[in-house]
C-alpha cells in the first residue's frame, strides 16, 4: 500500500488487495459459484460501474476520510501493474 494516494491528513484508511483476496478458498469457491449462476456478469457490471473498478482485474482499493462523515469517503482502486491510480476517484463514496 502506497499511502501517497490517500490525503496527508486522512483519519482512517482501509487498504484491500484483491489480488490476494482472490487467492483465498472461500472467495475462489464464492466466485465459482458466482460466474455459473444466472445474471452474475450483469452484477459484476454494475459494481465496475460503480466504483470504477472491475472486480474481475487485478487491483487494489484503497479508502480513506478526513473525518467520519460517510459523505466524505474517497475511494480509490489502483491496477497492479503501475500503483497508479486506476478508477474514479469517488469523494463522497460511502466506504
Amino acid at each position: 500500500m502506497d499511502l501517497k494516494y490517500a490525503a496527508a491528513d486522512a483519519k482512517w484508511v482501509v487498504h484491500l488487495d484483491v489480488d490476494a483476496l482472490r487467492q483465498s478458498a472461500v472467495v475462489q469457491k464464492a466466485y465459482k459459484s458466482a460466474r455459473t449462476a444466472s445474471g452474475s456478469a450483469k452484477h459484476l457490471d454494475k459494481v465496475r460501474d460503480l466504483l470504477g473498478m472491475d472486480p474481475r482485474k487485478p487491483a487494489r482499493v484503497m479508502a480513506y476520510g478526513k473525518d467520519t462523515d460517510k459523505q466524505h469517503g474517497v475511494f480509490s482502486s489502483m491496477r497492479r501493474e503501475s500503483e497508479a491510480p486506476a478508477g474514479k476517484g469517488r469523494e463522497g463514496a460511502r466506504p
